[in-house]
């Protein structure tokens, strides 16, 4: 007797044991657009997507007294504690992406050209967050509105037009925005 090769359980195929997965009902005419929109997007992230390397350990000290915005007070030159950047602005490490901005769509909410986005991926975006988003192979950042007709992403600038997906378009929100990193020098 022969041993077939063909058929049967193959080590590393198909889905992982416990993964859960889920069935949609499409419109058939759909079906084709759907695909390619999965295989195109699937996984994609910005292009100039920097990844949060391991954690290193730098204590900064932190002032006892807060800095006056408005009219300048007596400043106390003591030092109460020191802080951690790393764990004072990323919550999860495998989940947060930087993001280099371009463009001029986010200024009223201070957000300028070349500043640097944490933007936690593994965070659900809910109404007015700030998001990372993908509309059209195009990334994004804009403020995520749930309308009751669907989602729309806003500008905070009044030079840009509000982006509301047409028939078959998708917006998928990579993640959203936690910190803005703005250097000055």
């Amino acid at each position: 007797m022969s041993e077939n090769k063909h058929g049967g359980a193959r080590k590393g195929a198909g889905r992982k044991k416990g993964e859960d997965t889920i069935v949609k009902r499409v419109p058939i005419k759909l079906v084709d657009h759907i695909d390619k929109v999965i295989a195109t997007y699937k996984g994609n992230l910005p292009a100039d997507v920097m990844h949060v390397m391991a954690k290193t350990h730098m204590q900064i000290p932190l002032a006892t007294e807060g800095v006056q915005a408005g009219f300048p007070s007596p400043a106390a030159p003591y030092l109460d504690d020191y802080i951690d950047l790393n764990e004072y602005l990323i919550s999860n490490e495998a989940a947060t992406i930087l993001v280099r901005v371009k463009g001029q769509s986010m200024i009223k909410m201070g957000i300028d050209e070349g500043d640097i986005l944490i933007v936690d991926r593994s965070v659900e975006a809910l109404h007015s967050d700030i998001v990372v988003a993908e509309l059209d192979g195009e990334f994004t950042v804009k403020r995520l509105v749930r309308t009751a007709t669907g989602v729309e992403l806003h500008p905070e600038n009044d030079d840009f037009p509000i982006l509301r997906p047409g028939y078959g378009s998708i917006i998928t929100v990579v993640g959203v925005v936690m910190s803005v990193i703005k250097k000055f020098k």
